[in-house]
């Protein structure tokens, strides 16, 4: 252990000086000089620069001293006023020092002017004013020493042979970051340089990888530095799990597990079936072993391996329980098949490893048969040779246990042919026989004569049926049931006996009427021997016969209007030659298309329900029935329509219609209903934020009106009732109730229901609004962005210019956010109209853009003399209403409004020039001036910084 601290520490040093190599060489803290051009100053944060203006003022008769930078990385201090200034650096970065001398030379000029008093000249003096200006710039440059600050440590890791086992960092720096990982393997004398040059570390865990130490050097782009922990990696995983098993009782059962490490140790933890916390075991090997007994049964345990170095890996959970007990699920079930069918049968048992053995027995045989089936289904082909064999199956488990299925039969019972109409002549004897195949077989027939109402049991009970033939029993008709000795019945096909010379009519065709376009069928029924069928027809406006298609017993037609009224017969022949003409038969089609359909209406509204009809030459009468009337009336509406003007006397009128066609034949329609009920406004979409209230109504016209609302949310399938009962549907939006669907079910005092519009409610807000009155310093070319944050499913947006404070405008932009060049303009408005998936939108607040500037540098400090006019001035432009100077005095932080008579305000366009001018006084001394200038919606801007007045 101290051999790896030694190591560890002699790692550190040689990082620290490959570290030191990026490391700025080192300096004082304080510094002096001048603020020469082209001199370069090398500071750290918080280090200060005593700097001198390297010009002179002498010779100067008016002079003063200004010092500045083109940013804010340092500060001064006096920022103007003295030859010297102390820089302290504040943030990384360049900048360049202005170190400014700006003064005046005063040159008396003599003038002489002759004086014709004295004949002399006399000598006067005026002064000349040279202004100068005298300027140097040296650039300091301000390094970060600061290191790389790590907020997320590596951590040990383990992994199983094979597998990728990786750690990582977080670090955080005002640069880019570089890492460089180090590792040192157990028997090292000295640390590795990884390829590993991100935050991450990974390699392939082998045994030779076991116990590994690694640690990372983070560095930024300045060359500071931060040394990760150390860290170690080590081999653990389990390389086979263990299984579930299952023990008699009385049995010792062992789980096993293999793992892989270093060290390794094991401690198993068990619980019983119904207990909530595991116990650990006395076990201590990589298996558990235990004496299987009734509560061990259902034991779940799971095994903890640790390595070495104390990192643990938890196995899977597995189960320990005792067989299942043996027993059959499904019996299996008799069979009466056909002989040679194959035939099968089978089981189903529970238990752990079950194997299946099934037993046979023939009749006449003393003891059963083992089978070669194996399975959990008993198959073979049933020949009568088998009728009649007993089986069974006996499954067995894995222990050995067993248990036997049921006893069943296997019989051979079939019909090998079946009974066939007979043709004999009266007074000849009708046989009609059957084959059938089964055990002990019995037969009972049955006859029925074509004036008799119900089957008979014939004296009958061989295979062949026996009757002499005569004119009544012509057309009987006869089956036969087969029982076997088991009790197995078959019952046979049902045929005819015919006597084969005469046709007899038993039914006639009959005239037919149908109610759709569909086909319409009229029938004959009639005996004789090898009966042929031939139909004939002609329309109802015809005047011959056509011969028809149709060669069955039954005439057949797609039924339209123009057949209507066709007369059809059929010619019947038997084998013989014989001939048998039926009656005459009429097809109608008179039918209902569409029924009159129920009707709400407002009061005063035309109420209409119509009928659809098809036939021939149809004609319409319709009666109608007030509520609380007796009988219905004629109305006068004589067309497929009944129209009636809405009012409180024909609430819940009843009305039907009687249709009439050419040959008489009348329909009547369903009766409809009129309801002075009628929804006037129906229910609209409505969208709002998450818990705000959402509500959409329904105004319906009506008597005694009550209200249902449904609802569905959007991954529902069925509707459910809500528990608003009144016109209006209110409910606070939340997350899943967005794309709810309801609608209203409105309902009258007399029964009558109507069903609304379904109307959709959303979930749609603006979370984050812009300003309404965003000011935005003006530069021409320059953009301005515009942007919000809404809530809602399938956003879209649409960005309008608005007029004035108007929702009106053309589009420029369908992005969430847009970027507004600026343009010289007074003022730009702007709203958003967002838009869900549903099609339902909001708008935004309309914002503007106000356009304020100060165009002159920050007014100067100036030096008066007492009395001098003293003088400031600013340039500003923009949508100026108002323009108003303040001054606070020397001692002061509150403004004072100037009066309007000490400054000038100039416009020139967009250009405002402004001048204050007053008399330089003591009071004046040190006192500072700001300008504020007001747009006309209100917004303003003051100038900054401040100008200030001094006295020389």
């Amino acid at each position: 252990m101290k051999k790896h601290i030694l190591r560890a520490l002699r790692f550190l040093f040689a990082a620290a000086l490959l570290a030191a190599l990026f490391i700025l060489p080192a300096h004082a803290a304080h510094y002096t000089g001048d603020a020469t051009t082209g001199t370069t100053y090398y500071l750290e944060v918080g280090d200060t620069l005593h700097l001198t203006n390297p010009y002179s003022s002498s010779g100067l008769t008016y002079y003063a001293y200004y010092w500045g930078a083109n940013n804010a990385i340092v500060s001064f201090d006096p920022v103007s006023g003295s030859r010297y200034t102390t820089i302290t650096a504040l943030k990384p970065g360049t900048t360049t020092i202005e170190a400014t001398l700006q003064g005046t030379i005063v040159t008396r000029i003599p003038q002489k002017v002759w004086n014709s008093f004295t004949d002399s000249y006399d000598t006067y003096y005026i002064n000349d004013y040279s202004d100068r200006e005298y300027l140097g710039a040296p650039t300091v440059v301000i390094r970060d020493t600061t290191p790389p600050v790590i907020t997320s440590q590596p951590t040990s890791q383990f992994a199983a042979s094979g597998k990728t086992v990786s750690t990582s960092l977080t670090a955080t720096d005002h640069s880019a970051l570089s890492y460089q990982w180090y590792y040192m393997d157990v028997g090292d004398s000295d640390y590795t340089m990884s390829s590993c040059q991100t935050s991450t570390y990974s390699c392939t865990m082998t045994e030779a990888k076991s116990g590994r130490l690694v640690c990372c050097m983070v560095s930024d782009s300045e060359g500071n530095y931060t040394q990760s922990d150390w860290v170690r990696l080590s081999l653990l995983g389990v390389t086979r799990q263990p299984a579930d098993t299952v023990v008699p009782v009385g049995k010792t059962a062992s789980i096993s597990l293999q793992a892989e490490g270093e060290g390794l140790t094991y401690q198993w933890y068990w619980k019983n079936a119904g207990e909530s916390d595991y116990h650990a075991s006395s076990c201590k090997t990589n298996t558990y072993t235990t004496t299987m007994i009734d509560e061990r049964s259902g034991r779940q345990m799971y095994c903890v391996i640790t390595n070495k170095y104390g990192m643990s890996v938890r196995s899977n959970t597995v189960t320990l329980r005792k067989p299942l007990t043996v027993a059959f699920t499904t019996q299996p079930s008799g069979k009466v098949v056909a002989s040679g069918t194959a035939v099968s049968t089978s089981v189903k048992a529970t238990g752990d490893g079950i194997t299946y053995q099934w037993y046979w027995k023939d009749p006449g045989m003393s003891a059963y048969q083992v089978s070669s089936c194996t399975g959990s289904t008993y198959s073979t082909n049933l020949t009568s040779v088998k009728s009649g064999r007993l089986i069974y199956c006996v499954a067995t488990d894995r222990f050995g246990t067993s248990v036997k299925s049921n006893t069943v039969r296997l019989v051979v019972f079939s019909i090998v042919k079946q009974p066939a109409n007979t043709y004999v002549a009266a007074g000849q004897t009708a046989s009609v026989p059957v084959t059938a195949e089964g055990d002990d077989l019995k037969y009972t027939w049955y006859w029925k004569d074509l004036d008799t109402p119900a089957y008979a049991v014939s004296s009958c009970t061989g295979s062949t049926y026996t009757t002499p033939m005569e004119a009544r029993k012509a057309g009987r008709k006869i089956y036969c049931v087969i029982t076997d000795k088991y009790g197995n019945t078959k019952t046979t096909n049902t045929v005819t006996l015919n006597i084969k010379d005469a046709i007899k009519i038993t039914s006639q065709p009959t005239d037919q009427i149908v109610r759709t376009a569909t086909s319409c069928s009229t029938t004959v029924n009639a005996t004789g021997t090898g009966l042929q069928y031939q139909w004939y027809w002609k329309n109802a406006y015809d005047s011959a016969y056509q011969l028809s298609s149709c060669t069955s017993n039954t005439y057949t037609t797609a039924m339209t209007t123009e057949k209507s009224g066709r007369y059809v017969y059929c010619i019947i022949t038997d084998s013989y030659g014989n001939q048998l003409k039926t009656n005459t038969a009429r097809l109608y089609y008179l039918g209902i298309d569409k029924q009159p359909a129920p009707v709400f209406c407002g009061n005063g509204k035309t109420a209409s329900t119509a009928v659809e009809a098809s036939g021939m030459n149809l004609t319409y009468k319709w009666y109608w029935k007030n509520r609380g009337a007796n009988e219905y009336s004629l109305s006068s509406c004589t067309g497929n329509t009944y129209s009636t003007v809405m009012d409180a006397n024909k609430a819940e009128r009843l009305v039907y219609c009687v249709i009439t066609d050419a040959f008489g034949n009348t329909l009547k329609t369903n009766t409809a209903k009129l309801s002075m009920l009628a929804i006037n406004s129906q229910p609209t979409w409505a969208t709002g934020a998450l818990g705000e209230t959402v509500s959409t109504s329904v105004k319906a016209d009506g008597v005694g009106l009550t209200y249902k609302w449904y609802w569905r949310n959007a991954d529902m399938e069925e509707y459910l009732l809500s528990s608003s009962t009144g016109r209006t549907y209110s409910t606070p939006m939340a997350e899943e109730k967005s794309g709810r669907q309801v609608y209203c079910v409105v309902t009258d005092q007399f029964g009558n229901s109507i069903t609304s519009n379904t109307a959709r409610l959303s979930w749609l807000d603006i979370t984050t609004q812009y300003s309404p009155d965003v000011f935005v310093t003006y530069y021409i070319g320059k953009t301005q962005r515009f942007s919000l944050n809404a809530n809602g499913e399938g956003l879209t947006y649409e960005w309008y210019r608005a007029t004035e404070r108007a929702y009106t405008g053309a589009l420029v932009s369908t992005e969430k956010a847009f970027d507004y060049p600026i343009e010289k303009d007074s003022h730009f408005y702007a709203y958003c109209k967002v838009t869900n998936e549903y099609g339902h939108y909001v708008y935004s607040d309309i914002c503007c853009i106000h356009h304020l500037k100060f165009w002159s540098s920050p007014m100067e400090s100036r030096y008066f003399s007492h009395g001098e006019t003293a003088h400031l001035n600013i340039t500003c432009e923009g949508d100026v209403v108002t323009l108003e100077w303040l001054i606070s005095p020397a001692g002061q932080t509150e403004y004072m409004t100037l009066d309007p008579s000490v400054y000038t305000v100039e416009r020139q366009e967009w250009r405002i020039d402004t001048h204050m001018r007053m008399p330089m006084a003591t009071e004046l001394h040190g006192a500072k001036f700001i300008v504020r200038i007001t747009d006309s919606t209100g917004a303003t801007l003051e100038s900054s910084p401040p100008g200030y007045l001094f006295l020389e």
